[in-house]
């Protein structure tokens, strides 16, 4: 018995290791934003853009990677797109804005 329990300890030990690894990693790195952080960003900036009358939200999509925003999609005025780049860095937490918003004055 003790022959079998031997390996199943090396193994099970084993695959432990990658999520020992993964614990250490997040709770080192913390100058990073976690995803759930990232995605909250996200959804403030889509909020704000909801309630902004200038603004089609449905059209603009959000972006969020290390604090920085990527706005994408199409809008039919340069004022569009200029709000909504400011809408972005009002939300706490946007360091950046990256603004590829198309201007497209027939949609």
């Amino acid at each position: 018995m003790s022959k079998i329990l031997k390996p199943l300890a090396v193994i099970a030990s084993l695959a432990l290791i990658p999520t020992f690894a993964m614990a250490n990693e997040n709770t080192m790195d913390k100058s990073r934003p976690s995803a759930v952080e990232e995605a909250a960003v996200t959804t403030k900036i889509k909020a704000e853009m909801v309630k902004n009358k200038t603004l089609s939200a449905f059209q603009i999509e959000v972006d969020t990677q290390d604090n920085k925003v990527t706005l994408s999609g199409k809008v039919k005025t340069a004022l569009e797109k200029a709000e909504a780049e400011r809408v972005a860095h009002s939300v706490k937490g946007v360091s950046t804005v990256k603004n590829n918003i198309v201007v497209d004055p027939s949609i």
